[in-house]
Order: structure tokens, then C-alpha cells, then sequence
């Protein structure tokens, strides 16, 4: 009984390997695009502020390649839907700081409705073949008096490495 199952197993492996080696070509298995996103919490935006996303890619590369980031910076109103007029492709390459603003009109605020609220977005775009070294950004949301340009409210950095994971970071203090 134990050499007829043993048998029958082994011509279902001779089969099986047989049906795989017949085959005429194979298609390679490249790396599947990655998209990873950084999410801020609710904001609210007054008549006199303006919202702005500031990245900084902080990654050096000593390989001889670029340090390169590619993505959207993006803003999401309170129903959820995008504000296409404060949508922001970006490229960030080591150092360069990027700045996408939202300003109260074009978060869809009026004189009627002197508070909006709002989410930032940033999509990172990259690959699996893309060393994670070559991304690592900083990301910052500020909202500042939109006629003195004076900094009120700086919510939690946080960084998104090479399309990977979110580090929060918090300073030594442990306040925002």
C-alpha cells in the first residue's frame, strides 16, 4: 500500500516537472510599483490662513546615484474628495525642499463658511528596484496668516523612507 502511494506521487511529480520544462518561454517578474502615503489628521483652515505641505528629500546617496523622490502632494477636503486645484506632482532630490500651499478659496472656503477643514496628502511614488537609500523624506504641515505670512500652527513631522514605512518624529522634549 506504502509503494503505490509512493509511486502514484512520484509520477504526478514526473508530470508535473514535465509540463513545467515543456514550457516555451517565461515571463520575467519585475517589481511592482510601491505607493505610499503620509496622511495628515483633520485641520481647520480660517478666512485669513493659508495651509502648506513642505517635504525635504534628506537622503544621500554615495553609489554615484541621484537621491531622487517622486510623488503628489495633495489635499483632501472634509467629504474626503481631492482639491484638484491644490494637487502637486514632485520630484525632490537630496536637499530640495518642496512646498505645495492650500489656500482658504481653494479649500472651498467663503464668506459664508469662514472655516473649512482639510487633510494633507503625500504620495510617494517608487519601486522596489529603487534602493530605499535614494528617498527619505521630511514632511511638515505649517498653516500661517495668510496677509503676515507668520507661522500659527506646525502639526507633527513625520518621515517617509523609501517608500517603506512612517517614522513619527518627535522632539527630545517630547512636545509637537
Amino acid at each position: 500500500m506504502f509503494s503505490k502511494a509512493f509511486l502514484s506521487l512520484g509520477i504526478c511529480f514526473v508530470s508535473l516537472f514535465s509540463a513545467v520544462a515543456q514550457t516555451s518561454s517565461l515571463s520575467p517578474i519585475l517589481p511592482a510599483p510601491i505607493n505610499t502615503q503620509y496622511s495628515s489628521p483633520p485641520v481647520g483652515l480660517g478666512s485669513t490662513q493659508t495651509a502648506r505641505v513642505n517635504i525635504v528629500n534628506t537622503a544621500t546617496v554615495s553609489d554615484g546615484t541621484t537621491a531622487s523622490c517622486t510623488g503628489t502632494i495633495s489635499f483632501l477636503d472634509a467629504s474626503g474628495s481631492t482639491i484638484t486645484s491644490a494637487t502637486m506632482p514632485f520630484t525632490a532630490t537630496s536637499g530640495r525642499i518642496v512646498t505645495a500651499p492650500l489656500t482658504f478659496a481653494n479649500a472651498g472656503g467663503t464668506a459664508a463658511q469662514p472655516h473649512v477643514e482639510f487633510r494633507a496628502v503625500v504620495d510617494l511614488n517608487t519601486s522596489t528596484a529603487v534602493s530605499p537609500t535614494a528617498c527619505s523624506l521630511d514632511i511638515l504641515v505649517e498653516i500661517d496668516d495668510a496677509t503676515s505670512g507668520a507661522v500659527q500652527v506646525v502639526l507633527p513631522a513625520a518621515r517617509l523612507e523609501g517608500g517603506f514605512f512612517v517614522v513619527p518624529l518627535v522632539p527630545s522634549n517630547g512636545r509637537p
